[in-house]
């Protein structure tokens, strides 16, 4: 009989971890071997059924023919024996002793043709029980090779999974490795961009509070040298004082908004990122807005005291001061308040979502 062949589930294979698409292929090839050894041992069991059949055809073919041969030489010697009866039955004794020699012998050669048929059947049984038998070791020959081959390409499929697994896994680790070196290397720069980012903002803010401070400097010994030169003659004093004040208010305030809209603003724009920028201006603007306040307003108060208001051009320049003082003021008591609440809000999403702190931020 032929050896029993084990088809392979389709799950054997679940335990090794790889890639979907190596383990798809294995278990392809694993079906396509299970397959095969199937159909192998399919074609060996139908060809032993063959076999089997054939020589059993074949003993009974020989088995029915010996029985028909010693049917009919019964039925011969009978009817020899019954015509030799009817036809010598004078002389009896003699014709029964030759009957009965005639039928020793006839059954002499009825036993051999029935040893012969026996024989030459049983040969052919064994024949055919020889060529069962090498066909069935044939078909467990090709059984056994294919079932080699299936485990082969497992062991092949289940190192290809496991070499595959581990190149994966090396190079995730490889890609892990250097994203970790690259967020140090882009925290460590972004630290030290903020570092020198912080040192340029106190050097601009430094230097801004020292040219004030010289500014401030200046207008006092202006103011006391004025005031020295008043004591000497009032009227002509006074005049000279409303004059130096209007001056000195007008030129203050022109010079401060030229500086600060058209020098400082771009410089600081170029030099800090926009959240420092931010900061370093919500501190500025206010001192700003009180100092053109201030000079405005001196300028104002100058004019309207110092010179004659009848003219068109006094009136025009005093209708220019009191709107500039206007909306100097408006800027300092509505407008800056609420610009930098709103920049402050803004800062805070920004920080957030961790946008606005590198250089690469700074307005151009």
């Amino acid at each position: 009989s032929a050896k029993e062949t084990h088809v392979l589930p389709p799950h054997a294979l679940d335990g090794v971890e790889a890639k979907e698409t190596v383990s798809e292929e294995a278990r392809g090839a694993v079906s396509n071997a299970a397959d095969k050894v199937a159909g192998a041992a399919e074609d060996g069991k139908e060809k032993l059924s063959n076999a089997k059949e054939s020589a059993t055809g074949k003993v009974f073919g020989a088995v029915k023919r010996c029985k028909d041969r010693l049917c009919g030489a019964a039925k011969g010697l009978e009817e020899g024996a019954r015509d030799g009866v009817s036809r010598v039955r004078d002389g009896a004794e003699d014709v029964a002793r030759d009957a009965g020699e005639t039928l020793s012998g006839a059954k002499d050669k009825a036993e051999d043709k029935v040893f012969d048929a026996a024989s030459e059947a049983k040969g052919a049984a064994m024949s055919a029980k020889d060529k069962v038998s090498e066909a069935a070791g044939g078909a467990k020959e090709k059984a056994s090779h294919v079932k080699d081959r299936a485990a082969e390409t497992v062991t092949s499929a289940k190192g290809k999974v496991s070499e595959a697994a581990r190149n994966a896994k090396d190079k995730v680790s490889d890609i892990a490795e250097r994203a970790e070196d690259y967020a140090e290397d882009a925290a460590e720069s972004a630290a030290e961009k903020v570092a020198r980012a912080e040192e340029v903002a106190k050097a601009k803010a430094g230097e801004v509070t020292k040219n004030l401070t010289d500014i401030a400097r200046r207008a006092q010994e202006v103011a006391s040298d004025a005031a020295g030169y008043l004591l000497g003659a009032p009227m002509e004093a006074a005049r000279t004082a409303t004059a130096v004040m209007h001056l000195l208010g007008f030129a203050t305030a022109y010079g401060a908004c030229v500086w600060v809209t058209f020098v400082s603003s771009h410089v600081l724009a170029a030099s800090l990122p926009r959240q420092q920028l931010g900061v370093v201006q919500s501190k500025l603007y206010p001192v700003y807005f009180r100092a053109m306040a201030y000079c405005v307003g001196l300028a104002l108060a100058a004019h309207l005291l110092g010179r004659e208001r009848s003219s068109f051009a006094a009136r025009a320049q005093s209708f220019n001061l009191l709107s500039a003082l206007g909306l100097v003021l408006a800027n300092m008591l509505l407008l800056e308040p609420k610009a930098t609440k709103v920049m402050f809000e803004r800062m805070k999403v920004e920080k957030e979502e961790g946008r606005g702190r590198d250089m690469s931020d700074i307005v151009d």
